[in-house]
Formats: structure tokens, C-alpha cells, sequence
């Protein structure tokens, strides 16, 4: 033990995990009486530095920018009413611009960090859900 005090930075840089300046999902749906509706999802992680050896209070350690990640999500829908209930039919398409997450060097899997990106990339989607 050298008995130097060590600073965890934390927001900005990767020492605990993904937590850059800025982080946030927008989410909106719309609904028509007809039974038409529509959605999206837009979530995006800026960027943050990642130090070598997952040590930023070295100055000489290397240091390096992860970029930022934006994905977002559309989906279309459409309901029909009956006697036996409601029916939606939803077709939608997850990571539509088929975003790749960032390349974490010191992240705890693939490169990356699970907990916070996508590793799905685009994915299509048709649902049928039935209320009774």
C-alpha cells in the first residue's frame, strides 16, 4: 500500500461503470380513436473518458474517449374492437439504425458494458395481444 490517497472520479470517466454528464430515454406513444397508433423510443449515453488499467489518477496513465450512443425504437399499431374484446396489433423495429455499442476496454464483458447498451442491434418485431 503506498498510503497516497486515490480518487474515484466516477461521472464522466468509467471507474464506476457507465456514468457519463449526461443520460436519458424519450419515450412517446400515440393512440387515435380509430384504433391507429404509433410510438418511439430514443435513448442516449454520451461519452465519458477511459483511463488504461482502469486508473485515472495518473496522469501518465493513457486516457481515451468513448463516444456517445444513441438508439432509437418505432413501432405502429392498430386496434380492433370486437364482442370479445380488444385486439392490438403491434409491428415495430428495435435499434432501427442498428447501433453498435461503444468499445469499453476495461468493461466487465465483450469489450462493452452490458448493463447499459444494446447488444441486440436491430431487431423486427410483430406482436398480437388480445384483452378480454
Amino acid at each position: 500500500m503506498t498510503g497516497k490517497e486515490q480518487i474515484i472520479h466516477g461521472r464522466g470517466f468509467f471507474d464506476l461503470a457507465v456514468n457519463p454528464d449526461l443520460k436519458f430515454n424519450v419515450f412517446t406513444t400515440w393512440h387515435h380513436p380509430s384504433g391507429v397508433g404509433a410510438g418511439f423510443n430514443i435513448k442516449f449515453i454520451d461519452g465519458f473518458k477511459e483511463c488504461n488499467s482502469n486508473n485515472c489518477n495518473d496522469p501518465t496513465n493513457a486516457r481515451r474517449d468513448v463516444a456517445s450512443y444513441t438508439q432509437g425504437d418505432l413501432f405502429l399499431a392498430y386496434g380492433l374492437k370486437s364482442s370479445q374484446g380488444n385486439t392490438m396489433i403491434t409491428a415495430g423495429v428495435n435499434n432501427l439504425t442498428n447501433a453498435q455499442p461503444p468499445i469499453i476496454y476495461n468493461g466487465p464483458a465483450l469489450n462493452t458494458d452490458s448493463s447499459a447498451y444494446d447488444f441486440m442491434g436491430r431487431m423486427v418485431y410483430i406482436r398480437l395481444a388480445q384483452a378480454f
